[in-house]
């Protein structure tokens, strides 16, 4: 049976809380929920306040802006702090805001010894309920988030970067198609005025809560549920690998070719039965097709939504 494995390798280039503010909607405080759980004999304290809100819910075109609007937030100044002076007060508390950005979520995180609870909650809640919005934070902000994009991912992430360039593959042209940070195309045409007007919704799903739906069906599925989906949509014969290389041309033209990889180890001495498996590796062949393997510059990805062509 004809295997159909699709491969993309980037080339040489490659080294190796509803919170009352306009961006993201008002929630009434009723839905709110919250949850204590105490430590003996801990000092510090931590929080973590879940958004159901995530990149799905960017805007078609504008990519990027869940995480742009968050970040104002979380490393941005309030109406009564500037961020510098934000980072002198958090400086000898030991302490920080922390933000992570995921398809259907976003948290904000912080953690601080009970000492300093309360200075520490005091500018924690200004910036989430009173961010100040200025445009040198935005400027700084969506600075560091388009280099993430063109220098740090493609650069110096090659594990991470792989894990990005196959979720483009398997979700193009749905809502998780993109990365969370956006695109340089999108990310580099937003504005202040945009963050302060955007809005969410659910319209990608077709109900209020997508988490809320999952965690109501999610009890309801059985043992025959799993292996009935993973027997119809996991099969080894129609894969999507994402390879990071220096040397593309040349690897794909070993895959094709079915050229023999001998396989080296840096201990001596390794048991020969491994040695005798390692020889029948080496020359598997994996029929790959030529016309299923595509080559691509790293810095040509995150340019626009989806994988590149070429």
């Amino acid at each position: 049976m004809r295997k159909h494995v699709k491969l993309v390798l980037t080339g040489a280039i490659v080294l190796g809380l509803a919170f009352s503010i306009v961006s993201c909607g008002k929630v009434s405080p009723n839905k709110l929920s919250s949850e204590f759980l105490y430590r003996e004999g801990n000092p510090l304290v931590g929080f973590r306040i879940l958004l159901n809100v995530g990149s799905v819910n960017d805007p078609a075109g504008k990519e990027g802006l869940c995480t742009l609007a968050l970040s104002m937030l979380a490393n941005g100044g309030s109406q009564s702090l500037t961020f510098k002076e934000i980072q002198k007060k958090f400086y000898p508390m030991a302490t920080s805001v922390g933000l992570s950005v995921e398809k259907e979520m976003s948290v904000f995180t912080g953690t601080v010894h009970v000492d300093n609870l309360e200075k520490y909650y005091a500018i924690f809640k200004d910036m989430l309920l009173a961010p100040g919005f200025h445009e040198d934070d935005f400027k700084r902000i969506k600075t560091n988030q388009l280099n993430f994009l063109e220098k740090t991912l493609v650069s110096n992430m090659d594990e991470q970067f792989g894990k990005e360039i196959l979720n483009l593959l398997m979700y193009e042209g749905h809502p998780y198609g993109h990365h969370e940070a956006g695109t340089l195309e999108t990310l580099k045409a937003q504005t202040l005025s945009e963050i302060l007007g955007w809005k969410m919704d659910s319209k990608y799903y077709g109900h209020k809560d997508f988490l809320a739906e999952v965690q109501k069906r999610l009890p309801q599925i059985t043992h025959e549920d799993v292996n009935r989906a993973i027997k119809k949509y996991l099969n080894f014969e129609n894969l999507y690998i994402a390879l990071i290389t220096q040397d593309a041309e040349s690897f794909k033209e070993a895959l094709v070719n079915n050229t023999p990889s001998p396989i080296t180890y840096a201990i001596p001495n390794m048991p020969e039965d491994i040695l005798e498996e390692d020889k029948i590796y080496q020359v598997f062949p994996l029929d790959v097709k030529p016309e299923n393997v595509r080559v691509v510059q790293a810095t040509s990805f995150f340019q626009k939504e989806g994988v590149p062509k070429k």
